[in-house]
């Protein structure tokens, strides 16, 4: 149980607290936008993501794969993987999961052929089920081996690059004392003791909203926020490379905290990419969004989790036909009559977006009608930065590894310190104190380096 100077990091956790105000209050005192998807003139309000405007308008297949072309739409919600990619304003390859609607905004599909909904080329799919390697197959006969290789580069491909140049910003150098990197509840916290100790603080998030606290801190002169962004990359001597849509930042700091959140494991059955399909934090965004995912859903993975996305769930008005507990636990008496512990989902089926799944327990199967199934996979650890940092990965006979911190949670590499996912404590508790500890080990390195 978390006492009041407990910081939730679980980001299910979170949401969860986020998600009990009232659902009107997502829609209220937002500015109606207009854009284009694929032709078709759209509306969406003021602080939407693409990915969500597109779902609060009934379209789910934003895109399509690049070789089978399956159709594609909102996953993941964190910009971790490539199935919402799209052309925005003349720019291919956009996660529209995490880029904000703009009023006039053009967004395209990529990857399709005649049209979004009707695409002959998915054809491929069921004509090989098991996959093929088109090296060895169009390789006969020989003289057709030109003609092929146009053909294939044109079906394949991420996007189309721009045939004119697009419009930049310059890049921008910004040297500090404190870097702070990620999304993690403790994050504004860390950023919140640095600046008002009169240290020049960077908080780079993914995150595009306005909440209370951003605003606060956005207000203060020795800080700079930098929302939607992401760090791509980690040079020799320490500085960082912080993208947001449309420009890039060179950070060089003193001392680097690192406090990213952990990426959902997709849970794997056939036609898991089905759109429709989405993983909690997708689900939690939308509701933040004051979207419903669906009307009949269902929603699948580990015990604990999906019981929070479904307690969530219930303060919409959206129908749960079952939730699916992966861990094997004996039925309680206080379980709803939805909730069903060590039933796993084996199929799920649709043409272009998701109609209903076939569930089993190892002994019985079942077929559940749903058009939005909500996974709940396991955490992993962003290590990823860390790693470029030079940080020391350890596994300790983990299934997933995490970066190795002292009691101060500052890394093999000094003057670079991580908390939250990446030292493997996505899913437990972090407490005020031991934020107090992480903050007070960064300021006195960045006053040590000069």
């Amino acid at each position: 149980m978390c006492d009041k100077n407990c910081i939730i990091s679980s980001s299910i956790l979170t949401s969860v607290r986020l998600i009990s105000i009232d659902r009107e209050l997502a829609t209220l005192n937002k500015t109606e936008v207009h854009f284009t998807f694929d032709g078709r003139e759209l509306n969406a309000l003021e602080g939407d993501t693409i990915a969500a405007a597109l779902w609060r308008n009934g379209i789910k297949v934003i895109t399509r794969s690049t070789k089978f072309h399956r159709p594609r739409g909102l996953y993941c919600g964190t910009g971790d993987c490539p199935n919402c990619l799209a052309n925005v304003n003349g720019v291919p390859n956009v996660r529209t999961c995490i880029t904000p609607v703009e009023d006039g905004m053009i967004v395209i599909p990529q990857n399709m052929f005649l049209s979004m909904r009707f695409d002959p080329v998915a054809i491929m799919d069921r004509l090989y089920p098991h996959g093929f390697n088109y090296h060895h197959r169009f390789i006969r006969p020989r003289f057709m081996t030109g003609i092929y290789q146009r053909i294939i580069r044109r079906m394949t491909g991420i996007g189309r690059l721009p045939t004119t140049r697009l419009p930049g910003k310059p890049t921008v150098k910004i040297n500090s004392d404190i870097a702070i990197i990620g999304d993690e509840a403790c994050a504004l916290r860390i950023a919140d003791i640095c600046s008002k100790e009169g240290l020049r603080t960077i908080l780079a998030r993914t995150k595009c909203g306005d909440s209370e606290n951003e605003v606060r801190l956005k207000n203060r002169e020795n800080i700079i926020l930098i929302s939607g962004a992401s760090a791509i990359g980690a040079f020799d001597d320490g500085s960082l490379g912080i993208a947001t849509r449309d420009r890039l930042y060179i950070s060089k700091s003193k001392a680097i905290c690192i406090a990213e959140k952990g990426r959902e494991l997709p849970l794997r059955f056939v036609n898991w990419d089905l759109p429709g399909i989405i993983q909690s934090r997708a689900a939690m965004q939308l509701i933040d969004m004051g979207i419903k995912p669906g009307r009949e859903i269902v929603i699948a993975g580990e015990t604990e989790r999906a019981i929070a996305v479904s307690e969530m769930l219930s303060k919409t008005d959206s129908r749960i036909n079952a939730v699916l507990c992966y861990t094997p636990r004996e039925k309680k008496s206080t379980d709803p009559p939805y909730l069903k512990r060590g039933w796993r989902v084996i199929e799920a089926y649709g043409r272009n977006e998701l109609r209903k799944i076939r569930i089993s327990d190892g002994e019985r199967e079942e077929l559940s009608r749903c058009d939005c199934l909500i996974t709940c996979g396991r955490i992993a650890p962003n290590i990823e930065l860390a790693r470029q940092l030079g940080c020391h990965i350890e596994t300790d006979g983990r299934s997933l590894p995490y970066v190795k911190v002292n009691p101060e949670f500052e890394t093999s590499r000094i003057a670079v310190f991580a908390i939250g996912s990446p030292i493997g404590r996505t899913d437990s508790n972090i407490t005020l104190a031991e934020v107090e500890i992480l903050a007070d080990a960064m300021m006195r390195r960045a006053r040590e380096m000069g």
